[in-house]
């Protein structure tokens, strides 16, 4: 006997919210008539299937870290609906007055579901360690009016602290706008208009305008760092005379190793102009969804994608990188370093401690949850063999 049963296993969404006093505890205190307008807002994005913030969007609360307490300003955040559904949506948070609260002024609290729980923390590690500038990022205990909202992940904004915490000296970060992508989304339920030049037509923007165009030291930064954007954009010129190809090479090679191609998309690259070398670095963030650890991508890496597939939408905005001898040598020697058998295992020791006490508290709300190198050894085994 037959018949057309099916099942579907379904994620437990964080509904079993727990508390974690090992971790660190943030408070906000939202007004009841302003939190009617965050769930006012946070339904409509739902129903519509995208979220298109506006300034108007901000509400003010008061956010307390551990023992510390400052003004803030939040706002919803993330841009398909998977960062809004149920109690554990996500915020950005803005400290009032350019202040710091937990070592920032601007972060975001998230599920961290949203970016496959540790992964996304064990591969920013990896990124720091390679001098690759990166988010920081970390967990933390949530309430919202003192109600508990469980365990969230913290990722900071590109501001000044994140890179003066990785060693450079302040200056302007660079990306490409969104906005127009997004918006067309928003009218067209999650689909985007075919054929409309997004990438090229986008904007280049700086964080933190305001500021770094009344300092008059970073405004001859901010033109010159705009010019290599647009010359990144539209491939004018020599890769080494625009981007730095090794910090390049190793944050795209890392990134072939973790199957982390989210990041790589044109309108999730973020650029930092480092004055002392005239060029541009890769600030890296944003680099699994909630399925992408749950899927084998069937790319091997993405120079082979160039050689294979040149018109592929991963590469297509890259490929100039991989035409240029420089790129390419520091490429394969960063693709060779992570494939090693060991070289994801020594990190996972080195970080053990804090990977039992992420795995202990993520597994009160997602008793399924383990975390495991076993993906990151089946690519770098694929990849090796390749490079063979």
């Amino acid at each position: 006997y037959f018949d057309d049963i099916s099942l579907k296993l379904k994620r437990n969404k964080g509904l079993i919210l727990q508390e974690h006093p090992l971790l660190p505890k943030i408070n906000l205190k939202i007004k009841d008539e302003d939190y009617v307008s965050l769930e006012e807002k946070r339904l409509s994005a739902i129903e519509s299937g995208v979220l298109v913030t506006s300034s108007d969007d901000w509400i003010k609360t008061k956010i307390s870290w551990n023992d510390k307490s400052k003004k803030a300003k939040i706002r919803l955040k993330g841009d398909w609906t998977d960062h809004l559904y149920g109690q554990k949506f996500s915020l950005r948070v803005n400290i009032s007055k350019g202040k710091t609260l937990g070592a920032y002024s601007k972060f975001s609290i998230q599920n961290p579901v949203s970016r496959h729980y540790i992964d996304e923390w064990f591969i920013h590690k990896i990124l720091q360690k390679e001098d690759v500038l990166t988010t920081r990022y970390e967990f933390a205990d949530l309430y919202i009016n003192q109600e508990i909202r469980g365990l969230y992940a913290i990722e900071e904004h590109f501001t000044p602290e994140l890179l003066m915490s990785q060693g450079r000296k302040v200056g302007p970060i660079f990306k490409y706008t969104e906005d127009d992508l997004w918006y067309d989304r928003y009218i067209h339920n999650k689909h985007q208009t075919k054929g409309v030049p997004w990438y090229p037509g986008a904007i280049i923007e700086v964080f933190s305008q305001d500021k770094v165009l009344e300092d008059p030291n970073l405004i001859e930064e901010f033109f010159r760092g705009r010019d290599l954007m647009y010359q990144f954009k539209f491939k004018l010129g020599a890769a080494t005379s625009i981007v730095d190809v090794e910090k390049m090479a190793s944050n795209l090679a890392l990134m072939d190793l973790c199957a982390g191609y989210h990041s790589v998309i044109w309108h999730n690259q973020r650029f930092y102009y480092n004055a002392e070398k005239d060029l541009l670095e890769p600030l890296v963030y944003d680099i699994f969804q909630e399925s992408s650890r749950l899927k084998k991508d069937p790319m091997i890496f993405l120079g082979w994608q160039y050689v294979e597939k040149p018109n592929s939408y991963k590469v297509s905005t890259l490929d100039f990188l991989f035409q240029d001898q420089s790129f390419v040598e520091w490429y394969i020697h960063y693709l060779e370093k992570y494939s090693q058998p060991d070289f994801f295992d020594s990190f996972e020791t080195s970080l053990q401690d804090d990977i039992d006490l992420y795995e202990s508290e993520i597994q009160k709300e997602y008793d399924y949850y383990s975390f495991d190198l076993g993906m990151y050894h089946e690519r770098a085994a694929n990849i090796r063999s390749h490079l063979n």
